[in-house]
């Protein structure tokens, strides 16, 4: 398989519009984020980084698969910066053997002790069989075999996976159906991040809530690596969100903030939690 940093002819590339604002920034420079024929615009009206050029869905999972993506991905910033690229990789062993940490598992069970929690982009279904007795879970998942395969675990806890992409399955859902709804790592990826907001606030119920992990573009990490910071990945991250333009986008979605203070957003991780109420 050719290097998917390179300039290459790709079937049906999507221009997006900006997501959070809609205003089309085609007509201006691509920001210094970019990669090759990768183009991250900021928004001319309201500052929010995105990459403008993106892959449809069909062709992100046959073309563009996570595995390989993301071992390309690892491959160039070994070849940039082995040493700090060593010394990441250790650290995120560390953390996830020794220190064991798993912020997500422990939000849901501060939150809920039973109902049903769906998980966007659920995969393998790695969290789903984390989830406490009492939680039934649920999950969305647009590769085909993943899905067959977790939806198997799901309809014996009394749940089911959706084999779609984020928004059509969110559409296929019952109003206030949810009791908790689950983006980890995947509202980064999605091209229509506010549609999906807006099905996830008629998918949840009164007083549910939606748990958000996503790169935090403002960490001070960022600015210290510039175009080698670990939240760039070409071409599945498609939104580079602040914390200021993720909490904007979720309120215009009609949510209200439950937690986002500054150990949620903090300047010195690579990521950031928020936790949204309808």
């Amino acid at each position: 398989m050719s290097d998917i940093r390179s300039s290459q002819k790709r079937t049906n590339e999507i221009i997006r519009e900006c997501p959070q604002c809609s205003v089309l920034n085609e007509n201006e420079a691509a920001s210094i984020f970019s990669r090759d024929s990768w183009k991250i615009k900021t928004c001319k009206q309201c500052s929010f980084y995105y990459l403008e050029n993106v892959i449809p869905y069909s062709e992100l999972i046959k073309n563009y698969a996570w595995t390989e993506t993301s071992r390309m991905e690892n491959e160039f910033r070994l070849r940039r910066s082995p040493f700090l690229k060593k010394l990441s990789n250790n650290f995120s062993w560390f953390k996830t053997n020794i220190l064991k940490r798993d912020k997500g598992s422990k939000i849901i069970s501060n939150l809920l002790i039973s109902g049903k929690l769906l998980d966007v982009g659920c995969g393998t279904g790695v969290v789903l069989k984390k989830l406490p007795e009492g939680i039934i879970p649920f999950g969305i998942e647009i590769e085909s075999k993943t899905a067959i395969l977790t939806n198997e675990y799901a309809i014996k806890k009394g749940g089911r996976v959706w084999h779609n992409d984020a928004v059509s399955g969110l559409n296929e859902i019952d109003e206030g159906f949810f009791d908790c709804i689950l983006m980890q790592s995947y509202l980064e990826h999605e091209i229509n991040p506010k549609e999906v907001l807006n099905g996830a606030f008629h998918a949840i119920k009164k007083n549910g809530f939606i748990i958000i992990k996503v790169p935090n573009f403002s960490c001070w990490n960022r600015y210290l690596r510039k175009e080698n910071w670990c939240g760039f990945r070409f071409p599945d991250h498609v939104n580079y969100f602040t914390p200021s333009t993720l909490k904007i986008m979720a309120l215009n979605a009609g949510f209200k903030i439950h937690r986002f203070g500054l150990a949620d957003r903090s300047p010195l991780s690579d990521n950031m939690w928020m936790i949204l109420m309808k």
